[in-house]
């Protein structure tokens, strides 16, 4: 290379930047070096404990009522969704806050799997 293109070459490195605006990128990448560092070292120091990272929420399955309708308290009495999660003693679907409605047997609050799973009323 000769000696006028090597100096131009100088020239267009040293004219595209000031000093100071070449220190800042020099310190930001320095930074932004130290700051991975950090967090790869939380996550190799999280690993050796034990921790394998956070647990997300596992899919559950939509329970259907008979009209193929998703039934959001995931409990179906006769195929008719129980909004409420309650089913009454014969098997189906009760309000116990409703003292009017006619309850045979108990209005219970059942899971999806169909187990009881609090106090019954009636």
């Amino acid at each position: 290379m000769d000696d006028r293109r090597f100096d131009s070459i100088t020239r267009s490195i040293g004219t595209s930047r000031t000093r100071r605006d070449a220190l800042k990128g020099l310190l930001g990448i320095g930074a932004g070096t130290v700051a991975a560092g950090a967090l790869l070292g939380q996550r190799t120091e999280a690993a050796r404990r034990g921790f394998s990272g956070p647990v997300f929420p596992t899919w559950t399955p939509c329970v259907r009522d008979s009209n193929g309708v998703c039934c959001r308290s995931g409990v179906v009495a006769e195929g008719v969704c129980c909004s409420k999660g309650y089913v009454s003693g014969q098997g189906y679907c009760c309000d116990p806050n409703d003292p009017g409605a006619p309850y045979i047997g108990h209005c219970c609050p059942v899971s999806p799997s169909g187990e009881v799973i609090g106090e019954c009323v009636g």
